[in-house]
């Protein structure tokens, strides 16, 4: 039995240290004491057959809960002390932090996968039981994230406006995918012995627009840093991801043969697959015009500093420097 309570610890407040210190034997007269109130998880060792606890180490009951949750995932994890069980026993808190800290080498994705994770533990706390996944609760976790903030209006003509921002369908689906398959990986570990089936809710639909020729050169001629107009003109051209683009190296760039490997050598395809594009003649003029300019670029910084100075790897670059180019091309964007 795990349990969180709240307990009163004896602290000092320094007045040189300006710090909250533990009292000890040699304290001064310029230390203050006072009493202070801590969350303390509780459980019971099977072992000594008594109480023990620890801190949490705050007063915020989301923390401590959170908190308890990592508690019960290393107690679960200990050799010799795990059982299978089933979803009446094991919590959902437990299983999404197994399965984050386990596979966090395996996934690509492991920060989506963690951020997914953060909101269903808010959601659901660190008590929630497998057995608690009802249709009903999936479809009130749905309802939560998706729903307007509350907006409040008092006689006084003042507005309070909830601070929440809603999400699509499309991230619920994302965030109960990750449910699922944190459950599916209990499972295979034989922590769980059954879990109820994840619904998850139907996507919203793709909105596919195109545009026209007047309108891609409105864009090109409002693309005044080099960077920003190279990355419209590899989108416009070849239709990859953002991420593929900002990537990409001279390495993958085939100008002779005019192909555009979007897919660097030795990273895994994903199903998000990064294909093979040729490259047509606008493209080719872009990506010959830049390789000239980074060459010149790194000649003169040659020239003026005596160093062997190597050519950029980067296709994009941002102040000399392909480390900034994204946060460069948001600033720009943002203009």
């Amino acid at each position: 039995m795990v349990r969180l309570s709240s307990a009163r610890v004896e602290t000092t407040f320094c007045r040189k240290s300006n710090e909250y210190v533990i009292p000890h034997h040699n304290t001064s007269k310029e230390i203050y004491q006072f009493i202070l109130d801590w969350l303390y998880v509780y459980w019971k060792d099977p072992v000594k057959r008594r109480w023990r606890r620890f801190s949490t180490g705050t007063r915020d009951r989301a923390k401590a809960e959170y908190a308890l949750g990592e508690f019960l995932v290393k107690h679960s994890l200990d050799i010799g002390c795990e059982e299978i069980r089933p979803p009446e026993g094991f919590f959902v808190i437990t299983a999404l932090q197994q399965y984050v800290r386990e596979r966090k080498h395996d996934l690509k994705t492991i920060d989506l996968a963690n951020r997914c994770a953060d909101s269903l533990i808010k959601f659901f706390g660190s008590h929630a039981k497998v057995s608690h996944l009802t249709p009903q609760a999936l479809e009130q976790y749905e309802h939560e994230r998706t729903r307007k903030p509350r907006v409040i209006r008092k006689k006084d003509g003042l507005v309070y406006v909830e601070d929440r921002r809603p999400v699509t369908k499309g991230t619920v689906r994302r965030e109960l995918s990750v449910l699922s398959s944190a459950l599916t990986h209990a499972i295979k570990y034989r922590r769980l012995t059954s879990a109820p089936k994840v619904y998850k809710p139907i996507g919203s639909e793709n909105r596919t627009r195109f545009l026209n020729k007047t309108e891609i050169q409105a864009l090109l001629a409002n693309c005044v840093a080099p960077h920003v107009k190279l990355f419209v003109v590899l989108a416009i051209n070849t239709g990859a991801r953002r991420g593929a683009l900002l990537e990409l190296k001279w390495d993958q760039v085939d100008l002779v043969s005019r192909i555009l490997y979007l897919n660097p050598n030795g990273r895994e395809q994903t199903k998000k697959f990064r294909s093979i594009v040729p490259i047509n003649d606008p493209l080719y003029e872009a990506l010959v015009a830049t390789k000239k300019e980074q060459e010149v670029l790194v000649l003169k910084k040659r020239e003026k500093t005596g160093e062997d100075i190597p050519f950029y790897d980067h296709v994009i670059i941002f102040n000399s420097h392909p480390q900034g180019y994204e946060s460069g091309l948001t600033r720009r964007e943002a203009r």
